[in-house]
């Protein structure tokens, strides 16, 4: 029988305590909480930064007025945020540090124009390209003084007929790095450079395809394979050639062509793999993909295999490559290809509805998720192994999170709770029955909390037992939904971080792996280490160590999850506030009171447990929980 709690506040009072509270004599359009736990307001003057154990303004950057929070970004993999106003395709930047405000860059005060910025993951520098005045600028803003190391003026043209460059810089193990472009005079080149001084290493000429060229434009894409440290490969427009990394000189006698759009590689210890994407320009050749000879460029199989869409997902199996393609009408295809010779081992195509999330080899058969199904497919005969499989529709998609070889997932559209067993490849109902939540609500969220399963909504928590009981069902009536609120978990940048750690750690192991190929999880593993090598500032930290040691603090606090979900809901009081409800009993914590404020601006900061709350006379308070 279903129970449902509803929390009346009249039956205890619940204390949560103001850390600090002041009050502002600027008007805050915005604010966040950065990787590093600091508080950055937007307001008129610029950007500033609020101390988050006082609430003291430590700072303002004032370069750029009125920024908006789309304008402001935090650089991954750093302590540094970056406010970009674009000037049609050009664009002014401020780059500052987020803990002091220390404004390492301002292209106003450079009297330059921003066309083009990357940052080089072994230093942490950034690496620019644009106009001071009428002339074509490339320098090295070192991160750690916020000075100019270097300024390279002309060396890819004049003024705005420089060449540009195209596509994320790639490093060697030198202290150099190498980099694309395009237009110009001469339509483009490679160079590499210096990252010390700037000093041009050497220049190479883009590779020269024969026959129809595809009209499409698509990015430059540079990547090295563990494998094969002495070359990187060149991909553009249908073009794929091979380089000596020390000189430039080509190593191919002859780019390889693909049909399509050359996309997904795959660093395969036998040869490199690349899938193509559909060709909007060119639908006459449907995609490919094809492995080539390292050291040749030659195709090892017998003929390009056609795809039927753009490869989103792969895994490696005991029978070849699984692979899924984005088909027609939302709906994905399966199929293996035979890594010895490149032909399809089913002729007809397992279709899922949705966009694959993830693929897992399960002896004789695959686990498939999709943001739309769940499934269990046979290597064998190419079909599903379950009398009925989990399936939502489109504008229902799915809730999952595993644990383990258990895999929970909630479909929002026939309302149940299901587990697959990875291990035995069976998938059954964890509760008998529909879980369906007041005022018409669906959960949003699922995740385990102290070996519970809870599904939450914003104004519901439910939790069951990892056996399918019912623990509670806690609901709190909206007296209205906040446009402000948000929930900070790991970021991007953080996670970075920890790739970053783990990057050393994965090469030692690749190599160990490389030296069997006969087993599909070496080869899985030596292509994990070529993905994560080519993923641009993840091979190192940043220069910034210290800042970077408080992100890393923060990743391994949020790693463990929030047992507190805070629901807007009307207090005794009659006054608006969040109301505090465990995750673990669904009884009632605490709560903070936001008074008659009925869109509360607040942000709740889970890593720190700490509500930062904005007036609506534009006081600021920090309220622990």
């Amino acid at each position: 029988m279903k129970t449902i709690t509803f929390i009346f506040f009249y039956l205890v009072a619940f204390i949560s305590f103001s850390q600090w509270q002041v009050k502002l004599d600027k008007t805050i359009n915005w604010y966040q909480v950065s990787p590093t736990g600091n508080l950055i307001l937007g307001t008129l003057d610029g950007v500033s930064g609020m101390d988050d154990k006082t609430g003291i303004i430590s700072y303002t950057v004032n370069a750029i007025d009125s920024p908006t929070e789309d304008e402001f970004k935090m650089i991954p993999n750093t302590p540094f945020g970056m406010i970009t106003r674009g000037q049609g395709k050009l664009e002014t930047k401020v780059i500052f540090n987020v803990n002091d405000g220390k404004v390492l860059y301002d292209s106003k005060k450079e009297n330059t124009i921003i066309g083009k910025q990357y940052l080089l993951g072994s230093t942490g520098d950034f690496l620019m390209q644009g106009l001071k005045g009428s002339e074509s600028v490339f320098f090295l803003v070192d991160a750690s003084t916020g000075k100019v190391r270097w300024e390279l003026k002309g060396v890819f043209g004049n003024s705005i007929f420089a060449e540009v460059i195209d596509g994320s810089p790639i490093e060697t193990e030198d202290g150099n790095f190498i980099i694309p472009t395009t237009g110009g005079m001469k339509g483009g080149a490679i160079y590499c450079f210096s990252a010390a001084d700037g000093k041009q290493i050497w220049k190479a000429e883009l590779p020269k395809t024969k026959g129809a060229q595809t009209t499409t434009v698509t990015e430059t894409k540079l990547a090295t394979s563990f494998l094969e440290k002495d070359k990187f490969i060149y991909i553009k427009g249908q073009a794929v050639m091979a380089y000596e990394l020390a000189s430039g000189n080509p190593i191919w006698a002859q780019p390889a062509k693909q049909k399509g759009l050359p996309d997904l590689i795959i660093y395969d210890p036998v040869g490199l793999i690349i899938s193509s994407a559909v060709d909007p320009n060119n639908t006459m050749f449907k995609p490919t993909m094809t492995m080539y000879d390292y050291k040749t460029g030659a195709e090892l199989w017998t003929e390009q295999v056609k795809l039927k869409g753009t490869v989103k997902k792969y895994s490696y199996s005991n029978k070849g490559l699984i692979i899924s393609m984005e088909g027609t009408n939302g709906a994905s295809l399966l199929n293996i290809v035979n890594l010895e010779n490149g032909s399809y081992l089913f002729n007809d195509f397992y279709k899922v509805n949705g966009s694959v999330q993830e693929m897992k080899l399960l002896g004789n058969a695959v686990y498939v998720r999709t943001d739309l199904e769940e499934d269990i497919v046979s290597l064998e005969s190419n079909k599903s192994i379950l009398a009925k499989n989990v399936a939502s529709k489109i504008e229902y998609p799915l809730l999952n999170l595993r644990d383990g070889d258990l895999s929970y997932t909630f479909n929002p559209s026939s309302s149940m709770l299901t587990v697959t067993y990875l291990n035995a490849s069976t998938q059954e109902a964890l509760v008998a029955n529909q879980i369906q939540f007041e005022q018409k609500e669906k959960p949003t969220r699922i995740e385990i909390i102290k070996d519970l399963i809870v599904l939450s909504s914003s104004q519901t928590v439910a939790a069951y037992t990892k056996d399918g009981k019912e623990v509670y069902i806690t609901h709190i009536p909206a007296p209205g939904i906040s446009g402000w609120k948000k929930a900070l978990y790991a970021t991007s940048a953080v996670l970075n971080t920890m790739d970053a750690m783990r990057y050393a750690d994965l090469e030692a192991r690749a190599k160990v792996a490389s030296q069997n190929v006969n087993t599909p999880e070496a080869r899985e593993f030596c292509d994990a280490i070529g993905q994560l090598a080519n993923t641009g500032a993840s091979a190192h930290l940043s220069a910034a160590s210290k800042e970077m040691e408080m992100v890393k603090k923060r990743f391994k606090a949020s790693a463990s999850g929030n047992d507190t979900q805070f629901i807007l809901g009307k207090l005794e009081s009659k006054d608006f506030g969040l109301i505090g409800i465990s995750k673990t009993t669904g009884q009632k914590t605490n709560e903070i009171n936001f008074g008659k404020d009925k869109e509360p601006k607040y942000i709740l900061d889970d890593v720190s447990r700490t509500i930062y709350y904005l007036t609506e006379s534009m006081e600021m308070k920090a309220i622990k929980y």
